[in-house]
């Protein structure tokens, strides 16, 4: 299974936080450079682990600080 950006931004939507910017957030910027906060992101990671049945664990949280950081992350556990 690949995961693309798309997945992701979809994920990033459903959190009420994040629905409006999902889709205009830049794949290849941090996310804090880009007003989203660490605890809108914990959301996310949540969602991701129980999507893609994988655990994340806390000492990674903080390379996948961008869109296309947990495309490849997700990517490279999942087909691995």
């Amino acid at each position: 299974m690949m995961v693309s950006e798309e997945d992701i931004r979809s994920i990033i939507g459903q959190v009420e936080s994040l629905k409006e910017k999902a889709y205009s957030i830049d794949g290849n910027k941090d996310f804090a450079s880009q007003g989203i906060d660490s605890l809108d992101m914990l959301s996310v990671y949540l969602m991701i682990q129980e999507r893609y049945n994988v655990e994340i664990p806390d000492e990674d949280i903080p390379k996948l600080d961008s869109i296309k950081s947990i495309v490849e992350y997700l990517n490279s556990r999942l087909n691995g």
